[in-house]
């Protein structure tokens, strides 16, 4: 039987920090278990400092490509080059099934997905099912509005059959208390919110599709990141939270 494999693509995730946390007594058991347990490869980088955002950097991870190769600069820039092979379409060229939550800046280019859900920011097209295009309608409009703190209705109808279709109680209950704790004092919760949906949605099509890699990319850390960093008692170097 052939083994699956899972990739989980965690945006700009700071290691060292988390690191920082488990040492000072946090307890962090699933990135103590990733500290512990997985083997690092350091890859080659950009060097040019405005070549190292993700959207350049997840594009060179997928195609295994510089930026001065594949040339994509901005946010939804792949959908209009000419785009470079990615991991997704060469896996299927060998045999293999692949499926994709939410990749930065990949565009759809498979020729029989099991699924593909696109990024917020990309306007290529999902796979041909209904949920996955209701719920790329629903992260567009719920990640690119969220500056207004706006959602359409559409997109809470959406939520609502995603946790009708992937949450039993004991998830319900944890998912009820995160959406209540991100509204009321804690908003630097938010973000958790619609990684949890996403992760549950993933392992639901994954378990129901099986396909032979799958791809997954959350984008909570980041966005922590860069609102709260300078909060975080074990940031280095010092400095005022703006």
């Amino acid at each position: 039987m052939k083994k699956k494999l899972l990739i989980i693509e965690l945006n700009e995730i700071n290691f060292d920090l988390a690191k920082n946390y488990i040492e000072n007594g946090h307890n962090l058991e699933n990135f103590t278990s990733v500290l512990n347990s997985f083997t690092f490869s350091h890859s080659t980088s950009e060097e040019q400092y405005e070549n190292l955002e993700p959207w350049i950097q997840w594009v060179s991870a997928h195609t295994g490509k510089s930026y001065f190769e594949h040339k994509i600069f901005r946010l939804g820039d792949i959908e209009n080059k000419e785009n470079p092979e990615q991991i997704f379409e060469k896996l299927e060229r060998l045999g293999f099934s692949v499926g994709a939550v939410s990749p930065m800046n990949a565009i759809n280019a498979l020729e029989s997905p099991k699924y593909f859900i696109p990024d917020p920011w990309t306007n290529t097209s999902p796979d041909n099912s209904r949920l996955s295009k209701k719920v790329f309608k629903m992260l567009k409009q719920t990640v690119n509005d969220n500056s207004m703190g706006k959602i359409s209705l559409s997109s809470v109808l959406t939520i609502i059959e995603l946790v009708l279709r992937t949450l039993d109680i004991k998830n319900l209950i944890f998912f009820v208390d995160l959406v209540a704790k991100s509204v009321l004092k804690k908003k630097w919760m938010k973000p958790m919110v619609l990684d949890y949906l996403i992760h549950k949605l993933h392992l639901k099509l994954f378990k129901k599709h099986q396909p032979d890699v799958s791809f997954v990319f959350l984008n909570g850390g980041a966005h922590i990141q860069h609102h709260y960093f300078s909060n975080s008692p074990y940031a280095s170097p010092k400095k005022e939270n703006p």
